[in-house]
């Protein structure tokens, strides 16, 4: 299985560990020390959520050297493949998200904010967003391949921009109330319990999918 975790590494080295990236992270340092929060939170919040969606291009690799079948030759089972590759992406999204955390660090500490534990939750936000993301998008990655997957990404931000302009309008107010009286660490568990169940149903749904794709 490290093997396989070792492939999709390089994969993203090659296509990313690159000047335009370095480029990119400097203006983020830069960014966040002259407008602080103001960038940094956005940043922290977006950085997971736009590594999550590029990260399921190493599918299109999978095509292009026939990885799908190559890789049936190897001695793991259908779960350790797939599970491999849910692990790069759900690292991918952690990584980036503690470059999102750095920023907002060097943003409190340069503009002297006392209170940094909100600079913390936008990262977290991200993870979680991004997390729930990939987990519908990667059965559609196995199935309808790169494109499937994108159409899904903008199906699911088509969502939550719609919920958040419902909850603009005062229309969603009623939800919000009845969040606000749930105790935070119910919120909390009830929130992992529903990522762990999402997990379980998008990697068994996947598993089976490239049991049936790859039959040949």
């Amino acid at each position: 299985m490290s093997g396989i975790l070792y492939r999709d590494f390089l994969i993203i080295k090659k296509k990313y560990a690159n000047v335009k990236t370095a480029v990119l992270l400097t203006v983020g340092v830069i960014g966040s020390i002259i407008l602080g929060f103001y960038l940094s939170s956005i940043l922290g919040l977006m950085l997971p959520l736009i590594t999550g969606g590029i990260v399921v291009s190493i599918f299109s690799e999978d095509d292009k050297d026939n990885w799908n079948k190559a890789v049936k030759t190897l001695p793991v089972s259908n779960l350790e493949i797939v599970g491999a590759r849910y692990a790069i992406v759900e690292f991918m999204i952690v990584v980036t998200a503690c470059i999102g955390a750095l920023f907002n660090v060097l943003a409190a500490l340069m503009h002297s904010e006392d209170f940094m534990a909100i600079y913390y939750i936008f990262p977290l936000v991200g993870i979680v967003m991004a997390t729930i993301s990939s987990l519908f998008t990667l059965p559609f990655c196995y199935k309808y391949g790169v494109q499937g997957a994108n159409s899904t990404s903008i199906a699911i931000l088509f969502i939550i921009g719609a919920g958040v302009a419902y909850i603009r309008k005062g229309q969603g107010l009623n939800v919000i109330k009845i969040i606000e009286n749930i105790p935070f660490l119910w919120l909390v568990i009830g929130l992992v319990l529903f990522i762990f169940a999402l997990l379980i149903l998008s990697l068994y749904i996947s598993v089976k999918v490239f049991e049936k794709e790859n039959v040949k």
